[in-house]
């Protein structure tokens, strides 16, 4: 969360030497959130989950505002926290937001979604959710009980490694790559 002084323990520490070289991690003096871009850039997120299957690189204003404002308020965070970890996620694997015109690079957009499926899958253990079991993923493909039911009990069939996605009912990739593939859309609008 954001401070507006690094504390005065950190403070101390640092004039010390032995800690001197410690510095504050997102909590200088400076540093500013532009509450409304980080929305604006959640928004986007949403709008772009809703379209999956057509990855938008433009945002229709009222259709973004719409969706969002029909979210629950914890997958309104969910998009925030998605949202705030864009820049650092294209930093990471050193893309220029402002040097790309709209498509990253192949292999960096395959490591990216990555990235992003291993985001969410924290995301979804710290909400208490829990990934299915074997028995409960051959539920879900002979049609005995959807994942839709599962999540309702705090169960999720995407919780897994990036790699065995391809092997759960439901093409569950799709969210990750097309979310990565619109990275620079949304950051840039």
């Amino acid at each position: 969360f954001y401070q507006e002084k690094s504390g005065l323990l950190l403070e101390t520490a640092s004039k010390s030497e032995h800690y001197k070289e410690i510095r504050p991690f997102g909590m200088t003096a400076d540093y500013k959130i532009d509450w409304d871009k980080k929305v604006r850039m959640a928004q986007r997120v949403n709008y772009v989950y809703n379209h999956i299957t057509k990855v938008p690189v433009k945002f229709p204003e009222d259709e973004v505002k719409k969706s969002w404002n029909e979210l629950s308020i914890v997958k309104q965070w969910s998009n925030i926290y998605n949202a705030n970890t864009i820049y650092t996620k294209l930093r990471s694997v050193e893309i220029d937001v402002d040097k790309l015109d709209g498509k990253l690079p192949p292999e960096k957009e395959k490591l990216l979604a990555e990235v992003e499926h291993n985001r969410w899958n924290i995301e979804e253990l710290m909400l208490g959710f829990r990934p299915t079991t074997e028995e409960e993923n051959r539920k879900i493909e002979k049609g005995l009980k959807s994942a839709g039911d599962y999540k309702k009990e705090f169960i999720h069939n995407g919780i897994c490694p990036y790699k065995d996605l391809s092997n759960r009912p439901g093409n569950l990739e799709k969210y990750d790559i097309g979310l990565t593939k619109a990275l620079l859309a949304i950051a840039k609008e």
